[in-house]
């Protein structure tokens, strides 16, 4: 990787200009020292009211400066956003947020350069240090945040932050994806060759964390797509996409079903099992319209 070539503006087709020629990343660090059960729901979101996100006073020189928003900046050649938002907050904060708990991303595309917001749940609040690009950094409670989104907020916040932040601290949804179930419920060759047509099902999810909602509005912040069969493979370096071979697809997903999770199937044994821990199901119809929108967009 070369250091920093990501540096550089970007003139969208929406009219504005952005920073960071191969598009940006920041890291919303989220503190919840709170009983156990709102820990759960910061996890899974909304974000409780008196929970505390790390947040950036910028410089005025920066670009949209004198406003609060994330750590963050410019990615980097052959660099994830979770990689570039965890070198972002070191160089800013002076954290070491690598140890954090991963909970999911939220994508903002402008088709010419995208924003992606990594949130991580850490165990401590850590005193941050800033460097010459913040005026502050600070701990502020979600509630605030909220609150800042008005005109008379405490906070003026930086205003791609104020447009994600609903997303961000609102309640958010992990897919399950029955991948050779969904492959199976559209007749297109996919038996011919079944590895390369899992591979292809892959790719296909592989720009949906962050970047998609719910049927019930809420934010699909990690996809974990279960695959199986003989000579089946799929990889991938997105951390918001988790991709399983252990045993069968069924047992898999059953495994890691939790109350909230939206699992994508017509398997009406895999139906029984995850509804039974409180996961809803969904057809695969709705994920193939959906990538199918996608591709077409």
């Amino acid at each position: 990787m070369t250091v920093s070539d990501g540096n550089g503006w970007v003139q969208c087709r929406c009219g504005s200009r952005h920073w960071g020629k191969l598009g940006a990343a920041g890291l919303l660090l989220v503190h919840a020292d709170l009983p156990e059960p709102q820990v759960a729901a910061a996890r899974r979101g909304p974000l409780p009211p008196d929970a505390r996100v790390l947040l950036q006073h910028r410089a005025p020189w920066s670009h949209q400066g004198d406003t609060w928003g994330l750590p963050g900046g410019a990615r980097d050649s052959g660099e994830s956003a979770r990689t570039a938002a965890l070198r972002e907050v070191q160089e800013e904060a002076q954290i070491d947020a690598a140890p954090a708990e991963f909970l999911g991303v939220q994508v903002t595309d402008h088709t010419d350069w995208s924003y992606t917001t990594v949130l991580m749940l850490v165990a401590a609040a850590e005193s941050p240090t800033r460097n010459r690009e913040s005026k502050e950094l600070r701990w502020v409670p979600v509630e605030h945040v909220w609150v800042s989104l008005t005109d008379d907020g405490p906070l003026r916040l930086h205003p791609g932050f104020a447009q994600s932040w609903p997303l961000l601290a609102g309640p958010r949804t992990r897919l399950l994806v029955d991948v050779a179930n969904v492959m199976g419920s559209r007749p297109d060759g996919w038996w011919r060759d079944r590895a390369a047509a899992a591979q292809r099902l892959v790719a296909q999810l592989e720009p949906l964390p962050g970047a998609v909602l719910a049927p019930d509005g809420s934010l699909i912040d990690v996809v974990h797509a279960a695959i199986e069969g003989k000579g089946v493979h799929a990889s991938t370096d997105n951390p918001a996409l988790i991709v399983t071979r252990d045993g069968t697809a069924d047992d898999a997903l059953a495994g890691v079903a939790r109350p909230g999770d939206l699992v994508v199937t017509a398997d009406r044994g895999l139906r029984e099992r995850v509804t039974a821990v409180g996961a809803q199901v969904i057809g695969p119809s709705w994920l193939l319209d959906l990538i199918d929108g996608l591709g077409s967009a």
